[in-house]
């Protein structure tokens, strides 16, 4: 018989932790709104669909644009997780298991 034991853990972030947390939370929001952009340009115009490596080449470009330099401030890795997770909803969406993609977080609920 197997047993199941879960556990939660409350964090408790130092002021500037938790501020370093809502940025690159809000650096994988805005990956993830431009990517999803991109990806719905292509298909409509193309009926062509932007892979991972495609878009995940574009981060190099996204943090050399003086509009989104900000995005040199968060992990590479993180900003990959956001375009991975976006694939992974694509994928699912045409193989029906998902309903149609939006923006993530369109509205901001930080305090």
């Amino acid at each position: 018989m197997k047993i199941f034991q879960g556990f939660k853990f409350r964090l408790r972030p130092a002021r500037e932790q938790e501020e370093s947390m809502r940025r690159f939370a809000g650096c994988c929001r805005f990956v993830w709104n431009k990517a999803l952009a991109l990806k719905k340009e292509a298909w409509q115009n193309e009926k062509k669909s932007l892979s991972y490596c495609a878009l995940a080449g574009l981060l190099k470009e996204w943090k050399g644009d003086r509009d989104t330099s900000f995005l040199k401030d968060a992990h590479s890795q993180i900003l990959q997780q956001a375009l991975t997770d976006l694939d992974r909803a694509y994928t699912n969406f045409f193989q029906g298991r998902a309903g149609r993609l939006q923006g993530r977080y369109e509205t901001s609920r930080c305090s």
